[in-house]
Order: C-alpha cells, then sequence, then structure tokens
C-alpha cells in the first residue's frame, strides 16, 4: 500500500504562490498530515478541506500549532488538561466523511492500522544536554500560566504515550491487521533529537521536542507489526532506524529554518493484507508448479 506524508506546513508562513499543489503531487489516495498545518483551527481546517478534495482519506494528528487558540486556557489547578482544542477539533471535524481525526479513533484499510495523537513533550527528550527539571522551570517562567502549564504538557505527554500503548497492545492480536503505522507529531525517542543539528540541544528549549515517554512503546509489538513511526515538530528531516521501527520524519517547516519552497509529500510503502495474500498465492503458485515437473527418470 502506498501513502504520503506531509507535516508542519505552517501555511500562514508562506505566501500564496508557495503553497503546495496537492492534485499535481498526488501519488497515493492516502495522506498522513502529522499535525502543525497553521496557528490557526478555521485555516487549518480550510486546508484539510482542500487535501480532502484531492484524496481519499486524510489523516490527521493535531499539532501543538493546532492548540494556538485554546493551550492551556483556564486550566484547573487541580487537573491541568490540554483537550480543548482535541474537542474542538472533534466538532470541527464532524461531517468531513473522508477526513479522519486520529486521537482515539485509529484508521484500518486493508490490513494497516494508522494510530496517532499529538505525543506533546515530558521534558527529559534532550536529556543529559537539557535536564527535565531545567525544561520544566523555563516553560514555566516563559508561559502565562507558569507552572500550570508545564504541568499540562507533562500529563498530556503522559495520556498520549499510553494511549499509543493501549493501541498497539490492541491490535497485536487483530488478525486482520497485518501492519501499524504510529503517527505522532512530536518525536518519539531521544534519538531523533541531535545535539549540534536543528533544533540545537544544547539550548533549554530542546527539551520540548519530543516525548521520551514513547521511547519504548515499540517493546509491546511482540508480532512486529509497526513498520513505520512517524513524526514532525522539530522542523529536521529525519530518517532513522531503532530497533526494528522505521522513523521518518518530513516536515516543511518555516521559511526562517530551512526554507523548503519547492516541498512536496513523500511517499511511502507499507505491507496490506492484500501484499500478502498475493505473496502466499505466489508462492503457492510456485510450489505447485514445482511438484507438476515431472521426477527424472
Amino acid at each position: 500500500m502506498k501513502f504520503q506524508l506531509v507535516s508542519d506546513l505552517h501555511i500562514d508562513y508562506w505566501p500564496a504562490k508557495s503553497q503546495i499543489d496537492w492534485e499535481k503531487n498526488k501519488t497515493s489516495d492516502i495522506i498522513v498530515v502529522a499535525g502543525d498545518i497553521s496557528d490557526d483551527l478555521d485555516t487549518s481546517l480550510q486546508e484539510l478541506r482542500r487535501i480532502a478534495d484531492v484524496y481519499e482519506h486524510v489523516l490527521f494528528v493535531d499539532g501543538n500549532h493546532e492548540h494556538d487558540n485554546y493551550f492551556c486556557h483556564d486550566l484547573d489547578d487541580d487537573d491541568p488538561d490540554m483537550l480543548l482544542a482535541v474537542e474542538a477539533w472533534k466538532e470541527a471535524l464532524k461531517g468531513e466523511a473522508n477526513i479522519h481525526y486520529l486521537h482515539d479513533d485509529p484508521f484500518i484499510l486493508d490490513g494497516v492500522a494508522f494510530i496517532g495523537r499529538n505525543g506533546w513533550w515530558d521534558f527529559s527528550i534532550a536529556e543529559p544536554y537539557v535536564t527535565q527539571e531545567e525544561g520544566y522551570n523555563a516553560f514555566a517562567s516563559w508561559h502565562n500560566e507558569g507552572e500550570v502549564a508545564a504541568k499540562a504538557l507533562v500529563n498530556q505527554a503522559t495520556r498520549d504515550a499510553k494511549a499509543i500503548r493501549k493501541h498497539i497492545q490492541h491490535l497485536q492480536d487483530q488478525e486482520d491487521v497485518v501492519s501499524i503505522v504510529v503517527v505522532t507529531h512530536t518525536p518519539p525517542h531521544p534519538n531523533l533529537v541531535k545535539k549540534d543539528s536543528y533544533p540545537m540541544s544544547k539550548e533549554v528549549w530542546a527539551s520540548c521536542y519530543g516525548n521520551r515517554s514513547m521511547a519504548e512503546t515499540p517493546l509491546l509489538d511482540y508480532q512486529g507489526k509497526i513498520q513505520w513511526w512517524l513524526y514532525g515538530h522539530n522542523h529536521e528531516e529525519s530518517s532513522e532506524i531503532i530497533g526494528p521501527v522505521h522513523y521518518l520524519a518530513h516536515p516543511r517547516g518555516k521559511p526562517k529554518d530551512f526554507n523548503r519552497e519547492h516541498y512536496k509529500p513523500k511517499t511511502l510503502s507499507v505491507a496490506a493484507a492484500s501484499d500478502v495474500t498475493s505473496q502466499k498465492k505466489m508462492s503457492l503458485s510456485k510450489r505447485r508448479k514445482r511438484s507438476m515437473k515431472p521426477a527424472p527418470e
């Protein structure tokens, strides 16, 4: 099965002439959008609709920029939450038949399960260069809501990691699922945040570039179904194999970082149920042909 990937489009930072021609760059009926379309829900929604006019299946996870209108607003000190934007997205996407919001709702097609969450960050991804305490305190000092906001992020990062693990465990014994594609906005492994690359791990904000609590999640995949873990967030193009899993980021970013003016969706492949069936049929056909050969005299 072929599908395509984009992330970190940040369309509100790019001029009209640099917007993506979805029709021209389509190579599949399926596209994964791994967060950070824009800083505004309505703008992001309109872009998703543009994409959905071209693709049969648009699979979406929210990035941190999809939360800009809701980010840590009206938090309860006793139980800070990050789900305001999630509920707003669920409501906004009602009636959008071919836009699939992966938060708590895996998408399964031809034996391939796409599961996803934002992922957020737990402030420990850049250790030992930046300690969790340093990152947490820096964010709390920067944000208007202070430590309440930092606590909310850690709690949501924990919830997202648990949700991903739960989906993977549930899919292990589903015989109709032959492959899993995990989609998060933030990097799920410390090896994906590199020293002396973009973003610089020495900077305190590197603690906000991923969720270390997701790093051990593939250990739950005892059936070996996870083929891809797709992510974005830090705007660095990356392709890494860690253990049995291929981690890949294909972000556009903003003009001020890598200036990817000529950006297009990346086409990827994943083993589907129909592929496995075809391989079995081919193998059976070869065995039959060998058995029909006359025995030597």
